[in-house]
């Protein structure tokens, strides 16, 4: 009796033994893997790595881990956290071409942002045009004109009477030396823009543009004028109708121009060029005091 009651301790200790070693390797499996999505994703995010660097960012660790483990709880709060973070980001990317400001604009990134977005919230359309806009903008930066028109209008097919689109395509069809360029088509998008939103200068500034580079300073002034009444703060606007209005001999039109430009330019060595600009016109009246100065 007493060898046997030894056996059960024995037996009893092995079992304690394997249930230790089983939970413990769980744990550990929990914390290599179980957990490291979580935890790789909220260092991507606390780093602010949400579309780069390629392999260690948050929308690359997330698409990972969807594909391994797509009915995870984990999906839908880890894909809100990005939405939070990347929106306003891609949002900046079209206030800024809007404000003509988007030379510095990584389009391959804001395409990652508009793609994880698309994907993730279907439904939400406009975030289907953004994607679109942001291919055909990289496309055209990159000269493949035909795939940047086909992006652009799949974009207004989405988002119906959006000036940056027919804008854009216009911007096509103007380019010099293009397979696609068609001046006619251009002209008709640069004015469909100022059409469909009143507010938007840039289709009449590049119609101006087209004017000036045929010679014809009246039509370009004329559009000009357009474009400033459609923004009357944007600097670069302001400072080309000066030019104008100087090479036509408007001297006072063209000073005025070029201080009120001054009211709204942010770039110090642009505000620079412009007093120069100023200093170069003799006995013109200046400008009124902007609105609300002392």
């Amino acid at each position: 009796r007493g060898a046997r009651a030894v056996i059960w301790w024995w037996a009893l200790a092995l079992v304690l033994v394997l249930c230790g070693l089983a939970a413990g390797a769980y744990w550990a499996l929990k914390v290599t893997y179980l957990d490291a999505f979580p935890r790789q994703f909220r260092n991507a995010v606390a780093a602010g790595r949400l579309t780069r660097p390629l392999g260690n960012n948050a929308i690359e660790i997330y698409r990972y881990e969807k594909s391994r483990h797509p009915e995870s709880p984990a999906l839908a709060p880890a894909a809100a956290v990005i939405k939070e973070r990347v929106l306003p980001q891609g949002e900046k990317a079209f206030q800024a071409l809007s404000r003509g400001e988007e030379k510095g604009t990584d389009w391959a990134e804001v395409e990652t942002i508009y793609g994880f977005l698309s994907a993730e919230y279907p439904g939400e359309t406009d975030h289907e045009a953004r994607l679109a806009f942001a291919r055909g903008q990289r496309a055209f930066r990159l000269g493949k004109d035909e795939e940047a028109i086909a992006n652009f209008k799949a974009a207004l097919g989405r988002e119906q009477r959006w000036a940056l689109a027919l804008h854009a395509i216009g911007k096509v069809y103007a380019r010099e030396g293009s397979a696609s360029a068609d001046e006619s088509l251009a002209l008709r998008y640069f004015d469909e823009a100022g059409r469909v939103d009143p507010a938007f200068p840039w289709g009449f500034r590049d119609t101006a543009e087209y004017f000036a580079s045929k010679g014809n300073n009246a039509a370009a002034e004329l559009y000009l004028r357009k474009a400033v009444a459609a923004d009357p703060q944007q600097p670069s606007n302001l400072r080309r109708l000066g030019d104008l209005c100087q090479q036509s001999m408007k001297l006072g039109e063209a000073r005025r121009f070029y201080e009120k430009s001054l009211w709204y330019e942010t770039d110090p060595e642009e505000a620079e060029r412009t007093r120069e600009r100023i200093r170069a016109i003799k006995g013109a009246p200046p400008a009124p005091a902007p609105p609300g100065a002392l």
